[in-house]
């Protein structure tokens, strides 16, 4: 179990951080937009 534990931590890391990438890519791209509409105008 002890051998297992690095690795199932490192797993649930990564869904994490892939997870929060792809929010804050969202995000991003949200803002970028309404400043584009904005600047339209």
């Amino acid at each position: 179990m002890t051998v297992m534990a690095p690795f199932i931590i490192g797993i649930i890391g990564g869904t994490t951080i892939i997870a929060g990438g792809t929010y804050l890519l969202e995000k991003i791209a949200e803002y970028i937009e309404q400043n584009n509409q904005t600047k339209s105008i």
